[in-house]
């Protein structure tokens, strides 16, 4: 958090530069390099409200591009494509002994004419834009502005709202009866938009500062409320501030950080010896919240991040496998992902092989304002955690994993299966036609193992491979395509081949008919050997097929070993 001192200094520079005064007019405006505006402007100003009026303005559409808010965590837009072309503008006298009087103005302003004003009701001078949106859901855009009574309490910001329905305004905030100033009060850089409800307004909070000025009669108020100094304003049906039905939040609370709807897409391919999957998010037009992180459960912990600009990786949990990133606090705003845009987002490289995993994704809100209990590590940790699982949305994607240990043909194709009947129940599969042959395959190549007909089995695995490359375009998502292809490859390359072992017994023959191998107890070991191969796969147990090969093998390479011993010695051979 800035020091009071830098808050002043930084706000001071600010409202200098946009004050129209003879003092800056060198500053090139780049929304009004000619000063066109500024002198039309002015004209309009001072010939209704008086000579001794300055002001300052905001392109809306530039402002809105550009995201010129009072503070960074500040939003704008236009939600209904009604300021465009318009200019809002603050103005007040410029002689400092006025300041307590209601002489501060705002209105919109386009080609030349006023549109609408609010008359002198501010007290004080106009600071700038905190955000632009429509905060209490009634179809209208709201300009939330930010008014400081003065350079004596430059640090204390009162927020003013306009109503705009695209040709008039209206103030939608509470007043001080007593002072005439808006009740909506917080140190500067300190307002916020809570979006605790899915549906409905936002609430509106800020931090009030120790000390408040002199003739504000809500100070009282303010003070009594439980969670001061935060005080959360909400909407009662005509205008934002302080009522008693009103939930008071405080400062270090968590935050709902699920008031969004997105869906990912995950694509996968191969580099070198290594699966690449890149995730692709979509936040739906409805969603009340950005983007900000997303976490990835279930997945292989040994991989490799890559992310985009403004992005990154927060690291695997040491005791789940559970990974996670986040926007670059910095760039939350301009990288987090707005409701109704989409992103190419993070990727990550792992020789671990498809399986459906959880996504976790949370929005943007406001950071919480810890207090010194909030900093123990375990209290942290365990509030972190139960934020993290209750307070997010969650989904299904795909992500690596390790292959299983120990590796069971049939075990693994019924997990093949799963990953078929859960694509279609996903949507990932979208018709059941496909995703019936599919499964017809699958269970074609389980009966084929269960035979111990190797064969038939490679067949129908192959089978599959051959009618993914088609069906990705039209039948398949990128997921139910990487699930498929990637696992029926896998299996393939694990499965020990029933032909290779029948080429083994084929050539142990041939070698016997010829007088090469004349020790007649290793032979009977080799038959007895490659019989239990064969067995070992017929009941679907490839590892321990694959250890009687290997001893095969050994006995093989043991007994060549001897007979060249043997030879050099001029030993006759053993029959």
């Amino acid at each position: 958090m800035k020091t009071r001192t830098i808050q002043i200094l930084r706000s001071a520079a600010l409202v200098s530069v946009l004050f129209l005064s003879p003092l800056y007019s060198q500053v090139v405006d780049p929304d009004d390099p000619t000063g066109a505006i500024e002198a039309q402007l002015l004209q309009a100003i001072r010939s209704r409200f008086g000579e001794d009026y300055r002001a300052a303005f905001s392109v809306l559409d530039s402002a809105i591009k550009r995201n010129q808010s009072t503070t960074d965590a500040g939003e704008l837009s236009d939600p209904y494509n009604t300021l465009n072309g318009y200019i809002l503008f603050g103005a007040d006298k410029t002689r400092s002994d006025d300041l307590d009087d209601e002489h501060g103005v705002m209105g919109i302003y386009k080609d030349g004419r006023i549109i609408w004003h609010s008359g002198p009701i501010f007290k004080g001078e106009w600071y700038g834009i905190f955000s632009i949106k429509d905060i209490n859901q009634d179809g209208k855009v709201d300009i939330l502005v930010e008014w400081t009574p003065g350079m004596q309490l430059f640090s204390v910001r009162h927020l003013w709202i306009i109503s705009w329905d695209g040709s008039t305004g209206a103030i939608i905030n509470q007043t001080d009866p007593e002072g005439g100033n808006s009740t909506l009060v917080s140190t500067a850089e300190m307002f916020e938009i809570l979006e605790i409800d899915s549906a409905g307004p936002a609430y509106i909070r800020g931090f009030c500062p120790n000390t408040l000025e002199a003739g504000f009669g809500y100070s009282a108020i303010l003070r009594s409320v439980p969670t001061f100094p935060a005080i959360t304003y909400g909407w009662n049906g005509s205008q934002y501030g302080i009522w008693p039905n009103v939930p008071q939040i405080p400062g270090n609370a968590y935050l709902p950080a699920n008031r969004l709807s997105v869906s990912v897409r995950c694509r996968a391919w191969i580099v070198s010896d290594s699966l690449v999957y890149q995730y692709d998010w979509t936040n739906a037009p409805t969603s009340r919240q950005r983007m900000t992180n997303f976490a990835l459960s279930g997945i292989r912990k040994d991989f490799q991040s890559l992310e985009p600009n403004g992005w990154r990786f927060l690291g695997v949990w040491d005791d789940q496998p559970i990974a996670g990133w986040k926007v670059e606090d910095a760039f939350e705003l301009k990288k987090s992902l707005a409701a109704g845009s989409s992103q190419e987002g993070v990727q990550i490289r792992s020789e671990g092989i498809p399986r459906t995993v959880k996504f976790i994704v949370q929005g943007l809100r406001p950071i919480q304002h810890l207090s010194l209990e909030d900093l123990d590590p375990v209290r942290a940790r365990e509030s972190f955690r139960n934020d993290f699982f209750n307070n997010s949305v969650a989904g299904t994607t795909i992500g690596p994993a390790d292959p299983p240990i120990p590796f069971v043909p049939l075990e693994f194709l019924d997990t093949l299966r799963s990953f078929a009947t859960q694509s279609r129940s996903l949507g990932w599969i979208k018709d059941q036609p496909t995703a019936e042959r599919y499964l017809g395959y699958l269970s074609s190549a389980r009966t084929a193992l269960q035979q111990n007909n190797a064969s038939a089995a490679r067949s129908a695995l192959k089978q599959i491979l051959r009618d993914v490359e088609v069906d990705s375009s039209t039948t398949l998502t990128s997921e139910a395509y990487a699930l498929l292809r990637f696992n029926t490859e896998y299996l393939l390359n694990q499965l020990p081949s029933e032909v290779s072992i029948d080429d083994l017994i084929r050539m142990k023959h041939q070698a016997e008919a010829k007088g090469w191998i004349g020790d007649r107890n290793f032979v009977k070991e080799l038959d007895n050997g490659l019989e239990n191969a064969k067995k070992h796969l017929a009941r679907g147990d490839s590892v321990n097929c694959a250890k009687e090969l290997e001893k095969f093998q050994e006995k093989v390479k043991k007994e060549y070993d001897k007979t060249v011993e043997n030879q050099k010695k001029n030993k006759p051979r053993d029959k």
